[in-house]
């Protein structure tokens, strides 16, 4: 199974991104309020949370500079959350000759995690960090994180909001598929141990994209390379994973479902048709955490002919994240960022 928007090795690849088209905690489980048919999720947060083909570059062509607001900072004052984003800017700091993806954040904006097949690594793709003294600063050299990194698959990294916790996918010979594991921190200053996988969100066939929702209360992936699933958590453990057919059911590919911290949008690849080609981001929105998502909009102003899939929304809803395959980046899978207007 590879994917030109998950870009994760297999046991055949090794680790190397494939750019070949869409297609297609130790913790016990308790129970979940998160409905299948509506999307509901209700339970309390974790105890322990504490232009359409080649945007502009930061740095070159965009008119900010790799430290610029496009790349790094928010707005002075929140954005209006209803016009709609602007260029997407390739963030010239993270992104290399190798294959760059699956960018997410700190709440605060002042580390990212990401995916990489650059040099410097343990082996096949690792995972990488970045850290910058603010969010009107550019980030700096990306580093792999020591302690999670090994000669084989680590990818989709997602942190927590105050940084603690990360959670990604790993590819392990003994059960020939990824599986969800999860690694911590006592500071952001101090290394992350080894990871340990999520037993209870883990299934038989392949479980990844996880991302981090409604201020760490809950935790979104992807099951099978093709359905969005959430888990929500109580008292610190994660409720048995409930799938949400509505969003992603009949058109496959890799969701990578990214979630608004109020839990009322959610952002999503699809291959549906209607979109600019190849995967597009699609956006779902519902009224209450108690009703369902309507039908998914295609989110035009980012997508284009190339792949572009969602990967890290900020707390107000301002700026996304998202990895494309589309020209005139670093080279291979480049990390982009588009930011709404005031």
């Amino acid at each position: 199974m590879m994917n030109a928007m998950g870009l994760r090795g297999s046991a055949a690849t090794a680790g190397v991104f494939a750019i070949a088209g869409l297609v297609m905690v130790a913790i016990a489980a308790c129970g979940s309020d998160y409905s299948s048919d509506a999307g509901v999720f209700s339970s309390p947060p974790k105890a322990d949370a504490s232009s359409r083909d080649t945007g502009p570059v930061l740095g070159e062509d965009a008119d900010v500079t790799d430290g610029g607001s496009l790349e790094d900072a928010g707005p002075a004052a929140p954005c209006d959350l209803g016009k709609p984003f602007g260029a997407a800017a390739n963030v010239a700091s993270l992104n290399s000759a190798s294959n760059d993806a699956v960018a997410r954040l700190t709440g605060d904006e002042l580390e990212v995690f990401f995916a990489s097949e650059r040099e410097g690594g343990a082996g096949a793709t690792d995972i990488f960090h970045a850290k910058r003294a603010n969010k009107n600063a550019a980030f700096g050299t990306p580093a792999p994180v020591t302690g999670v990194n090994t000669a084989g698959n680590e990818y989709d990294p997602t942190v927590n909001e105050n940084g603690l916790e990360l959670v990604f996918s790993q590819y392990k010979d003994a059960t020939n598929h990824f599986d969800l594991f999860l690694s911590t921190r006592a500071s952001t200053a101090g290394a992350f141990g080894a990871g340990v996988p999520l037993t209870a969100l883990n299934g038989t066939d392949d479980d990844t994209e996880p991302s981090f929702a409604r201020h760490d209360a809950t935790l979104c992936f992807a099951r099978k390379s093709a359905d969005i699933y959430c888990s929500d958590a109580v008292a610190g453990a994660y409720g048995a994973p409930v799938a949400l057919p509505a969003l992603t059911s009949g058109f496959g590919g890799l969701p990578f479902p990214t979630e608004s911290a109020d839990g009322l949008t959610m952002y999503f690849a699809s291959i549906r048709p209607s979109g600019a080609g190849a995967a597009d981001i699609w956006i779902a929105h519902r009224a209450t955490l108690a009703a369902a998502f309507g039908a998914p909009v295609n989110v035009t102003e980012l997508n284009s002919p190339a792949d572009d899939q969602p990967t890290w929304l900020s707390l107000d809803g301002c700026r996304l994240y998202f990895t494309s395959t589309r020209g005139g980046g670093a080279g291979g899978t480049d990390i982009y960022v588009a930011e709404r207007p005031l």
